[in-house]
């Protein structure tokens, strides 16, 4: 068991751990919000005279992943209103062409290099996650998303230029 004060003490640390897995301060604020609730919860397991903010982050890193998952498997809900207004601005038709010729661009890629840059850019997890995700060596992820980056790169400049 431990008490609100010593969990309170942990708060700050938690805080800092949870913006940096979501890279997000809203995200990390309902990241730390669930971790306390679950802490709170299931405090009857904690073993007294052990390390609470190491007990707490592993809950938090337990959550973050079940929710990465969750939302990798069904996706996420988006806010179609930073959409909206960006497509109401003056002036958009070049962005529009760069972004048909990046989604062009992005279907001719390979595979295995588009599920690399996926994993860095969209879900923006480490090399390190990613080679663990994907099962390869470290060096591997790392090849895959520089030379998915430059294919990228000269295919939308081959594409404008023309």
């Amino acid at each position: 068991m431990f008490t609100n004060q010593q969990l309170t003490a942990e708060i700050d640390g938690l805080r800092r751990f949870s913006r940096h897995l979501t890279r997000d301060p809203d995200d990390a604020d309902d990241l730390l919000q669930s971790t306390l609730a679950r802490a709170m919860e299931k405090s009857e397991k904690f073993k007294s005279n052990t390390n609470l903010k190491g007990w707490c982050s592993k809950i938090m890193y337990n959550l973050f992943v079940s929710r990465y998952r969750r939302n990798r498997r069904y996706g996420s809900i988006l806010d179609p209103q930073p959409f909206i207004d960006a497509a109401t601005e003056p002036g958009r038709e070049f962005h529009y062409a760069c972004c048909a010729e990046l989604q062009d661009a992005w279907q001719k890629l390979d595979g295995r290099q588009k599920q690399a840059l996926d994993y860095y850019c969209f879900d923006g997890l480490r090399y390190r996650d990613i080679a663990r995700e994907m099962d390869l060596p470290i060096g591997t992820v790392r090849s895959r998303v520089y030379r998915a980056r430059e294919k990228l790169s000269e295919y939308v400049s081959a594409e404008l230029r023309n």
